[in-house]
């Protein structure tokens, strides 16, 4: 998996140097490889974490195959898969009275957005319809890398600001990075287009 921002990109956005949350010479960092392997290591899966957090998804990877089942009303002719944003879909079935999947041809429905639309009435049923699908990202999205720098970037010269030493347990970087001042309405703006519904959640 791609990591939403790298080192080198938050110390272009808080070009600090890399000594200044030393609190003696060498510790905790001997060098700028030290400094950097910290913010790789332990500061970007904080903000990654974050980030999936304020957006209700598990990651922003491509998923293939995913399976989602819908109860026909016998009225509508068109379902709205959950997972967003849909690629393509691979199987449209339909269940038929003896239990077997009938699977549709391609030439039977299309897809706009997230809803699949079917050429006639989805017959009534309990999760009688299953759609195959694949839906994600190919890559991280520049919106998110940048949330991802910046938040990073700010914790940095925060930290730096007040003289605060980077040794302290895992869970209160948390703390830090969803601050205000760090995680900034405007970012948390960037985020809004990936937002999925509470539904949604893995």
């Amino acid at each position: 998996m791609s990591p939403y921002t790298t080192a080198e990109e938050i110390l272009k956005r808080a070009p600090v140097k890399w000594d200044s949350l030393n609190y003696q010479p060498g510790v905790p960092f001997a060098d700028e490889t030290a400094l950097k392997t910290w913010l790789t290591e332990v500061i970007t899966p904080q903000v990654e974490a974050i980030i999936n957090n304020a957006c209700r998804r598990p990651d922003f990877l491509r998923h293939t195959d995913e399976v989602e089942h819908f109860n026909g009303d016998g009225f509508r002719d068109f379902v709205s898969l959950s997972k967003k944003p849909v690629i393509a879909v691979g199987k449209f079935e339909i269940r038929k009275e003896d239990g077997t999947w009938d699977l549709k041809s391609a030439a039977n429905y299309f897809l706009r957005g997230d809803l699949v639309r079917y050429h006639r009435i989805l017959p009534q049923g309990f999760q009688n319809i299953r759609l195959t699908y694949d839906w994600g990202y190919e890559g991280i999205p520049e919106d998110v890398q940048h949330v991802a720098a910046e938040m990073s970037a700010r914790f940095l010269q925060k930290r730096v600001a007040y003289k605060m030493e980077p040794l302290v347990r895992v869970g209160d970087y948390r703390t830090e990075l969803v601050n205000p001042e760090v995680f900034t309405s405007d970012l948390r703006g960037f985020l809004e287009h990936y937002r999925l519904e509470a539904a949604a959640i893995v």
